[in-house]
């Protein structure tokens, strides 16, 4: 069992405990379908659909994903338990860092 982070479709958050590949159902899915990995920040992973209704999209903002995901999400920590303290300490950093360029950071492709 695994401490997980829920992200709610209005964008609030919850911790829970569950198992693994079992993800889904705690986001209230009935199966794995098309549900899967979004995106990588550093030890955290993010999973959940990038197909659903326009009226289901989470509100939740992730600093530097600008995919539509839809439904509940599920945050992760790689081999380890996440807790709400913790993601709140990295998404801070990560959102104030991503905020905060200027334009000599910006270096164009």
């Amino acid at each position: 069992m695994t401490n997980v982070l829920v992200v709610n479709k209005n964008g609030t958050i919850e911790e829970t405990v569950i198992e693994l590949d079992k993800m889904y159902t705690v986001c209230d899915y009935k199966s794995n379908k098309d549900f899967e990995h979004i995106h990588t920040y550093d030890n955290y992973e993010i999973y959940g659909k990038t197909k659903g209704k326009p009226d289901n999209e989470n509100k939740y903002v992730f600093p530097n994903l600008n995919k539509e995901i839809y439904g509940k999400i599920c945050i992760v920590k790689k081999n380890d338990n996440l807790t709400m303290n913790e993601w709140c300490k990295f998404y801070e950093i990560t959102e104030k860092n991503d905020t905060e360029l200027t334009f000599e950071d910006y270096e164009p492709e």
